[in-house]
């Protein structure tokens, strides 16, 4: 039996099957609303013109049109990305930070359009093969599905896909496993910490042979917003403009927010000693770097990059005081998760830390993770004795491919059983 592999992720959603390591199919989770000509009433064009000259939020429209309707007139992934940079208009990620408000109508218009690349038939396209003179089966009643579930708001995530589910399609099996226990299962492991860094918050989960306890989770908001949301104020100074948010549920962003975040994830980087680094910038040029930017606010302006590079990176990650955030920073919340776990887990613990999400890619941060550990644990816990330091160890797995490490997980877990 096929088993296709399901990822809902809050700003990408991915997709595959066991037979291939990793996703074949990734749709960024975001719409935008095209123009449309008149097909319905003309109640309803009215009441979408309104909605265009009041700049009302895209929720509004699941009051105006049905599914059917939205399909038409909204793009979802990489046809809504390419439509912006043709117009003048915001994506939005109808996944919101508190899940609660988020649009889950728009949710299924990019889970369909997963499925839909993946080959998977609905339940409306099997009734009409039955009717065809054919002997086989439909495909998807031979199919089973594996739902990736997010470390937060799982739970909420899996009703509406249950839902969502059992309203369209037909598979045999449905399994819903979380997303740490399967990033364990891909580096052989079944006990460690797993830190994953999203969109909004950081999530540090202790595994124990298998098993997690909420008790020694830990979550911060912390994750890739903040980061784009500081450089844009570290660009701010350097003479750039920016639109302001809109006050509404969903997240919009525009042509800028697109170029910020390309240039954390191709320029950006977490200096392992950032005293050393500043030194290097004062005496060298070897750090910088000439961004050009051509949008309608910002046309053709070209900056130039030094010491934003790793300066965004190291406030949002290790000093998030700097940025307004009550919060501890990601190694002293991993040391408080290390010492909830029981006393004889803990050594172990320390040697097996592993990261995962898209925003933990940035080059030097598993070392500078690691680096700020071990200080951390030498003045907290052994009084700065470094004879006794020995007897202790913190190592975090730099791995390459660890916004993928819940697919290769995914299809250990399957041989498995």
């Amino acid at each position: 039996m096929k088993t296709i592999i399901f990822e809902p992720g809050r700003t990408i959603c991915k997709g595959g099957n066991s037979e291939n390591l990793l996703p074949t199919v990734e749709v960024p989770s975001v719409c935008f609303l095209k123009n449309f000509e008149k097909e319905g009433s003309e109640n309803k064009l009215s009441q979408f013109n309104n909605l265009q000259e009041t700049n009302k939020n895209i929720h509004n429209l699941n009051n105006i049109f049905s599914k059917d309707e939205l399909k038409r007139i909204v793009l979802v992934g990489n046809e809504a990305i390419k439509s912006l940079e043709l117009t003048n208009g915001n994506l939005i990620y109808p996944l919101h930070k508190n899940l609660v408000m988020s649009d889950w109508l728009l949710c299924e218009l990019i889970w369909e359009q997963v499925l839909l690349e993946l080959g998977v038939k609905t339940k409306f396209e099997n009734l009409k093969n039955k009717k065809l003179p054919s002997d086989s089966e439909p495909e998807s009643e031979n199919q089973a599905l594996m739902v990736i579930l997010p470390s937060t708001g799982g739970i909420l995530i899996k009703e509406k896909i249950n839902e969502w589910l059992k309203e369209n399609y037909d598979f045999n099996q449905v399994t819903f496993i979380p997303a740490y226990l399967l990033t364990l299962y891909s580096h052989g492991k079944e006990t460690g910490i797993v830190v994953d860094i999203g969109s909004f918050w950081t999530n540090i989960t202790p595994v124990i042979e298998g098993v997690s306890d909420d008790n020694y989770s830990l979550s911060i908001p912390i994750g890739g917003r903040n980061l784009e949301e500081y450089m844009k104020i570290l660009l701010s100074r350097r003479g750039l403009k920016f639109s302001g948010k809109k006050d509404t549920k969903c997240i919009e962003e525009t042509k800028d927010d697109l170029l910020v975040r390309n240039i954390l994830s191709e320029n950006c980087f977490v200096s392992t000693n950032e005293k050393n680094t500043r030194e290097i910038i004062s005496h060298t040029t070897s750090y910088l770097e000439l961004i050009r930017f051509n949008s309608k606010i910002n046309n053709s302006k070209s900056i130039i990059l030094e010491e934003e590079r790793f300066q965004v990176t190291e406030d949002v990650f290790f000093k998030p005081y700097k940025i307004g955030i009550e919060s501890p920073s990601i190694c002293e919340a991993i040391l408080k998760v290390i010492n909830k776990c029981p006393l004889d887990t803990r050594t172990f613990l320390m040697e097996n830390i592993f990261l995962t999400g898209r925003s933990s890619l940035f080059i030097g941060l598993p070392q500078r993770i690691q680096v700020n550990l071990t200080q951390l644990f030498l003045d907290s816990k052994l009084r700065g004795d470094t004879n006794r330091l020995n007897k202790y160890k913190f190592y975090v797995k730099d791995d390459p491919m660890r916004d993928v490490s819940t697919f290769k997980g995914a299809n250990i877990y399957l041989q498995l059983i």
